[in-house]
């Protein structure tokens, strides 16, 4: 899982370009909301029910959320802007993959899910930072 999400922000980078204007927020978050969706439905498939629903809410949640907190911090990429984005980020990913677990009947799993992605992305987008990772490139 840890390999997932930079893989699929590379394949999303390199499709959309980068994130510096709505339009590549969305089609880079939804590729990469895709390829991380698919990551966790392959590695707990039996905890979020069908793949294609699975996958299409990480894809749309993601890209909404990427499109919105880049647009929020005005797509600067200094620690505290990547910090917001990623928490606007994980609260419409959070939010829907939630209803996509409550629509399976995992309510508790669905509140906890959707409770902990807007910490788990802001922490993830940090560390990347922290550990040196130069996110405008």
């Amino acid at each position: 899982m840890a390999l997932a999400f930079p893989i699929a922000g590379l394949i999303g980078r390199a499709i959309s370009g980068p994130v510096d204007a709505v339009g590549p927020a969305l089609i880079g978050g939804a590729l990469t909301g895709a390829g991380l969706g698919a990551a966790q439905w392959l590695a707990a498939r039996h905890a979020f029910g069908g793949a294609a629903a699975w996958i299409g809410a990480s894809a749309a949640g993601y890209g909404l959320g990427l499109a919105a907190g880049a647009a929020l911090v005005g797509y600067e990429t200094d620690l505290g802007s990547l910090a917001a984005m990623g928490a606007v980020s994980g609260v419409v990913l959070g939010i829907s993959q939630g209803l996509t677990l409550g629509a399976q009947g995992r309510r508790e799993l669905a509140v906890g899910w959707g409770v902990a992605m807007p910490a788990l992305l802001a922490i993830g987008w940090s560390v990347t930072t922290v550990i040196g990772v130069d996110v405008d490139e």
